[in-house]
């Protein structure tokens, strides 16, 4: 989701719409990603509010006299209710590995799998992000990072269509976790693939750490890449791997 108000920084003595650096009182501020649900959400529920407050129910048309305050159940039962189904079952419906729909291709993806296609997907942000100690400060494209995650999520980027020129491959043999699919303690998998591979992502399911565990991690799985050159590229850029990450 996106969001987009006037920015006010009330440390700034000027009281300027905006961060500081922005002159003009009709500076815009935009934010994206998963943070901004909730503001989206809850800018739509005031517009809701405002609908009945106004009078638009139940004609649709402002009238005075139907105006009334609604209470916040009403609110979110309208929220509910103006919900819609999301479309695009991509692997439901059977669109990889090929990108065109075929049925014989389907299978229903586990969380792992999606987890790791949103990531997948991912590419990285670039400008400039403001930091209230050191002012403006470049994105760092290196993901992840601490300013902007695995960066933004751009589907057609990771998944498979007919007018994609990039291939996708999952292992639904890990993805399934069925049976001995799955990876013990101490388990290696190797994947070969001939030419060239611009992206790896490895997810997966962990089981519940115990309360208060020092680290949460439960089941810690390594992701490599080894080159034909026998050059080692290790998950998240990493230079080296260790425990807990």
């Amino acid at each position: 989701e996106s969001a987009r108000s006037n920015a006010g920084v009330p440390t700034d003595g000027d009281h300027h719409c905006g961060p500081p650096g922005f002159l003009s009182s009709s500076a815009i501020f935009s934010l994206q990603g998963t943070s901004m649900a909730c503001p989206v959400a809850a800018g739509s529920a005031l517009l809701v509010r405002q609908y009945f407050v106004d009078g638009y129910y139940p004609t649709g048309v402002k009238n005075s006299s139907h105006a009334f305050t609604p209470s916040g159940a009403l609110l979110r039962a309208l929220m509910i209710h103006s919900t819609v189904p999301l479309t695009g079952k991509y692997f439901v419906d059977g669109y990889y590995p090929t990108g065109v729909k075929n049925s014989s291709h389907a299978f229903t993806p586990s969380g792992a799998l999606l987890r790791a296609l949103m990531i997948h997907s991912t590419v990285p942000l670039t400008g400039k992000y403001f930091d209230q100690e050191a002012g403006y400060l470049n994105l760092d494209r290196v993901t992840p990072n601490y300013e902007q995650g695995y960066g933004r999520i751009q589907l057609d980027t990771a998944l498979r269509l007919p007018s994609s020129s990039r291939g996708l491959w999952v292992s639904k043999d890990l993805e399934t976790n069925l049976g001995d699919k799955g990876v013990r303690t101490g388990d290696v998998r190797r994947f070969c693939f001939n030419g060239a591979i611009e992206k790896a992502t490895l997810a997966w399911t962990d089981a519940p750490a115990t309360n208060l565990a020092f680290f949460a991690l439960v089941n810690d799985l390594h992701l490599e890449v080894v080159t034909t050159d026998g050059s080692v590229f290790i998950g998240n850029g990493a230079m080296v791997e260790f425990d807990g990450e």
